[in-house]
């Protein structure tokens, strides 16, 4: 949909035949899309120190976090935090930042991966 996204201008699209693909494939490409869409609009918002999620649906997603971490080049946690929400909510109203605990997660690794996200 045009006007939509930290692309505006653009629509997005599958490239090659995308009904030949698996879901599992499916799912890949719209997690790894994922991640560089979120890269692009905290890197527009300003970046902190590191990113901490908890969305539970991103928090069981296992390739989304690591594709985060290597295109962001900064410390990704998933949440321990079993709501998704409460860390945040006390972050915005002045709770300590760096207070999070969780599981660091190692960058994806792929060859192809920087020169995607480059283009």
């Amino acid at each position: 949909m045009a006007g939509v996204s930290p692309f505006p201008n653009h629509v997005g699209r599958w490239v090659g035949n995308a009904d030949a693909l698996s879901p599992g494939e499916r799912t890949a490409a719209v997690s790894l899309y994922l991640a560089l869409i979120i890269q692009t609009c905290l890197s527009l918002c300003g970046l902190g120190r590191q990113i901490i999620i908890e969305a539970p649906l991103l928090v069981h997603n296992q390739l989304f976090a690591p594709a985060l971490a290597r295109s962001m080049g900064v410390p990704v946690l998933i949440s321990g935090d079993a709501t998704g929400i409460s860390l945040s909510a006390s972050m915005l109203f002045g709770g300590a930042a760096g207070s999070a605990t969780g599981t660091l997660m190692a960058p994806f690794d792929h060859p192809g991966f920087k020169a995607h996200a480059e283009r």
